[in-house]
């Protein structure tokens, strides 16, 4: 991870709101951030209930949103 890990949340929140519209769930700030699985990098964005909203796949410092299929 190159950039500060606050920068990705920034980038992954934007995403959402822009994809969602305006009908969305906040995502909790605590909740969410950056997560390691195995040698892949992901922001993970939840909400405060912990239900999971959105996922993005850290690749060569761009955020790619993960399908949920």
């Amino acid at each position: 991870m190159l950039l500060h890990e606050t920068d990705y949340l920034k980038r992954a929140l934007a995403a959402y709101i822009r994809r969602s519209g305006v009908n969305f769930q906040q995502p909790d700030g605590v909740g969410s951030g950056v997560e390691k699985h195995e040698r892949e990098e992901y922001v993970v964005l939840r909400n405060t209930r912990g239900t999971l909203l959105a996922v993005y796949e850290i690749v060569h410092e761009r955020i790619r949103r993960v399908s949920r299929d």
